[in-house]
């Protein structure tokens, strides 16, 4: 029993040294365990940094954006297109980018053709307030004013796209009438030239047959005179010939200055349905910069 009480107390002390030295170092903590700094660089200064390597954009004139965009389009939309489409295109081009624009219409290699006969088309691109640079789109490049380039600033008219497309269909309209005009008026003329040949060759068959009637009167005698009448008759062929002739002619030159009549009614309605469409070119809208 005694043994039993000893071990017991044996047992007791040894579980108080163990307790003690147990209790002597807390335990670590699980979020101690856990924690982990990175080795990354802070994003405001990532952002910091690449911000600070970009370049900033060239800040262009608007003549060098003119520039640009007309060389790229220039570059990239020549091919199938007329003069006209490719100012219109490029006119659109430029009122996308806020550009102030406008369509010319004349010919750069003779000055002084009637509208009906111009056959080219430029862009005037605004590069002030109310002044503008000539943009040549067919040949991708900006005419400067000077001596070489007036034909481009010449008192030609400006149009937008919608007026281009009317001016295209009337000068068309008037080419056609004026090819029927002219060729109408060059028969008339032709006509009339020989009226004028058969007239006067009639007024000579009309001296001869006075003539003969004048020697009747005067002959001395009957067979003289019957001579002369005989004369006469004969003369009156060729004038009645020469009269009908005349009276023919007369009638073709009648309905031929009726159909010329009516012909130029249509160009002068033509051209003045021409003088209504656009304005007319402002030298003061010239940037000579």
């Amino acid at each position: 029993m005694r043994v039993d009480r000893f071990v017991i107390l044996v047992l007791c002390v040894a579980f108080l040294v163990l307790f003690a030295g147990c209790s002597g170092k807390e335990p670590a903590k699980v979020e101690d365990n856990l924690r982990y700094t990175p080795n990354v660089t802070p994003i405001s200064t990532q952002v910091s940094e690449l911000t600070h390597n970009i370049t900033k954009p060239h800040n262009a004139t608007k003549l060098e954006i003119i520039r640009g965009l007309l060389r790229e389009y220039s570059n990239t939309s020549i091919d199938g297109l007329d003069v006209f489409d490719l100012s219109i295109g490029f006119w659109r081009t430029l009122k996308i980018k806020g550009i102030d624009a406008k369509i010319v219409i004349g010919d750069i290699n003779e000055k002084g053709l009637p509208w009906y006969k111009w056959n080219y088309s430029w862009i005037l691109a605004e590069v002030q307030p109310g002044k503008y640079v000539v943009c040549d789109v067919k040949k991708g490049t900006i005419v400067p004013y000077n001596n070489s380039s007036n034909y481009f600033y010449s008192k030609y008219r400006i149009y937008d796209p919608r007026e281009v497309r009317r001016f295209l269909d009337l000068q068309d309209d008037y080419n056609e009438i004026w090819g029927k005009y002219t060729k109408l008026g060059d028969e008339y003329n032709t006509v009339k030239e020989q009226a004028i040949k058969d007239v006067n060759e009639f007024n000579e068959a009309k001296k001869v047959f006075e003539r003969d009637i004048e020697k009747s009167k005067n002959a001395t005698n009957v067979f003289e005179q019957l001579v002369y009448l005989k004369l006469v008759i004969d003369d009156m062929s060729p004038l009645l010939e020469k009269y009908g002739e005349i009276s023919t002619l007369n009638g073709k030159l009648e309905v031929l200055d009726k159909q010329v009549r009516e012909e130029k009614k249509e160009l002068e309605d033509i051209e003045s349905a021409f003088r209504s469409l656009g304005e007319e070119f402002n030298p003061s809208m010239i940037y000579k910069g």
